[in-house]
């Protein structure tokens, strides 16, 4: 890879995290030289999470013997117009 000036300015612009900072390129190309000379033989192809089919599950339907009353019963929110009130939403009431 041959480098210019202007290879090297846009590098420095990449790896800066402040404008500010001042940037070491040769611990960055020493980093580059580093990673080419890996040997990535024995590597595995990167995997997606969407390879493997998932199988949707099945749907139940459960009648519940519980009634309306029995559960607002169980809240500790306001009840209006046989409704639990959330303050936040309904600021009406």
């Amino acid at each position: 890879m041959s480098l210019t000036q202007e290879k090297i300015n846009r590098l420095k612009k990449l790896t800066a995290l402040e404008s500010d900072k001042s940037i070491n390129i040769d611990s960055v190309l020493d980093s580059f030289d580093v990673l080419q000379k890996m040997n990535v033989d024995l590597t595995r192809d990167p995997v997606r999470s969407g390879q493997w089919v998932l199988l949707p599950r099945i749907d139940e339907v459960k009648i519940s013997q519980t009634t309306p009353d029995e559960l607002l019963a169980c809240t500790s929110q306001r009840v209006v117009s046989h409704q639990i009130s959330l303050g936040s939403i309904m600021h009406g009431e």
